[in-house]
């Protein structure tokens, strides 16, 4: 089954009409019955397949990653008209999840190392040259550790791949079902229930090794139709382990929305720490854009002698 977005069409009969004119001009007619108006065609409704009742084969175009190829960081195909993306499909017949894209050409099925994980979500991995793995994760129904955010209209997958030359490629990408055209909201949209999933790493004087995550930033998120765009406020608080949190940064600005697809993008300032920038990009999901999902990338001096790298994503439900 291939997803594609259904647009309504509306179709519009338009009359024409003839006349004489002069003395010889035959008189009106007139009785017989009075033609009905051409009644206004019903548009057809927003239709959605909730990414859990999904079935049989299906592909996935609308796809948002971030991009860790040491040593760059970004969002895969940001700033691009047509931006390049990987996307993900599967076939039913072979239990079979193929990824696309960025060079990226990787299947994963029943023949590889898998595991099916309490929540649902799905793990692969296989051997490539040299010792090493390809890793795929996905799920399609992303549940928060506090079960408060559950999404039915986007999912989420992670790939590893070694098995191209060069240094590992990781990426983080969302995909679902977004919202289409005419079926946005009227008034302005909130959405207060949020998990934040990502890393970071710092590099400088007694900041050491390992990761950072993100599980304790904040996101304020709220879509305007009236000006078809999003304003966010995105504030990183990183750790390593309970109780010492570092601010990576807080982002403030608005990003447009293309009501065509759903999708926004942007570049915004950061604040509270020495200097930095973060670039923004996601989709609104699901009927009424209940759902959205931001992918953000951020990177700056946290001091003079501080820099940090941060990227993940934040699942959004409205209110």
């Amino acid at each position: 089954m291939k997803l594609t977005r259904i647009a309504g069409v509306s179709l519009a009969l338009g009359l024409a009409s003839c006349g004489g004119g002069g003395d010889n001009a035959p008189p009106p007619l007139s009785g017989g019955p009075t033609p009905s108006p051409t009644p206004t065609p019903t548009p057809t409704p927003a239709s959605y397949t909730p990414l859990p009742s999904l079935t049989g084969d299906w592909s996935i175009d609308e796809t948002v990653c971030w991009r860790d190829v040491d040593p760059e960081l970004g969002i895969l195909g940001f700033g691009q008209a047509i931006p390049e993306t990987i996307t993900i499909s599967y076939s039913e017949d072979r239990e079979e999840f193929r990824l696309q894209g960025d060079s990226v050409d990787i299947t994963f099925g029943p023949s590889d190392n898998r595991s099916i994980r309490d929540d649902g979500s799905q793990g692969y991995s296989k051997f490539v040259t040299g010792g090493f793995t390809d890793v795929f994760n996905v799920t399609l129904f992303p549940v928060d550790s506090s079960d408060t955010v559950r999404a039915q209209y986007f999912g989420y997958f992670s790939l590893n791949v070694n098995s191209l030359a060069g240094p590992e490629r990781r990426y983080g990408c969302q995909f679902g079902m977004p919202t289409q055209p005419g079926d946005f909201t009227a008034s302005a949209q909130d959405f207060e229930q949020f998990a934040i999933f990502g890393t970071g790493s710092r590099s400088g004087p007694g900041t050491g090794a390992g990761a950072y995550f993100l599980m304790d930033s904040t996101i304020d998120f709220r879509f305007d139709p009236a000006r078809n765009e999003i304003d966010i406020t995105l504030d990183i608080a990183a750790q390593k382990q309970p109780g010492s949190e570092t601010e990576l940064g807080e982002y403030t600005g608005t990003v447009p929305v293309d009501p065509a697809t759903g999708r926004f993008e942007g570049s915004l300032p950061g604040s509270l720490v020495l200097s930095a920038q973060s670039e923004f990009s996601g989709y609104l999901y699901g009927p009424r854009n209940s759902e959205a999902v931001v992918t953000f990338v951020s990177t700056g001096n946290q001091s003079s002698s501080t820099t940090f790298r941060v990227y993940g994503q934040a699942f959004l439900v409205a209110d």
